[in-house]
């Protein structure tokens, strides 16, 4: 999570964090569905329990235990009944965006299709394997046509 959106959700009311999930989960998708170093379930669990936990400690300030229980009760109430309210719209937002991650695989699976014909060309084309004539160099020019075939 970005310093500037974690920032931003630590500082607003906690009611006022509501329009804020889904562009949550939104960036969380792109960052598991684009990122070489959060595209691993192990990863993105860490990323999700951080966020799970500012919620959490959002909930506990927003519920303050110290003055719920010397305030009228309908106001307690109240303020129990939006705390669930918020964590479910959060598990809401969460499904939402679990269904669509396959769309944010598109284009990267398209490139990768692109870059399979065109590697599938040159070895076939060449009979050895040569990765600087599709743009990649190197060891990692090798790898990936290793990682293609």
């Amino acid at each position: 999570m970005s310093f500037a959106r974690r920032q931003t959700l630590e500082l607003s009311d906690f009611p006022d964090v509501v329009p804020q999930l889904r562009p949550l989960m939104h960036c969380v998708c792109v960052v598991y569905s684009t990122s070489n170093y959060y595209n691993s379930p192990a990863r993105i669990i860490v990323l999700m329990t951080e966020t799970c936990n500012l919620l959490v400690d959002a909930a506990r300030k927003y519920l303050d235990p110290n003055s719920l229980f010397q305030v009228e009760v309908e106001e307690a109430l109240d303020k129990v009944l939006m705390t669930l309210k918020i964590f479910g719209k959060y598990r809401d937002a969460f499904r939402e965006f679990k269904a669509k991650l396959p769309s944010y695989y598109k284009v990267r699976s398209r490139q990768s299709t692109l870059s399979r014909r065109i590697v599938n060309l040159v070895i076939n084309s060449s009979g050895r394997e040569e990765a600087k004539d599709v743009g990649f160099s190197g060891a990692s020019g090798l790898q990936a046509i290793r990682l293609f075939r």
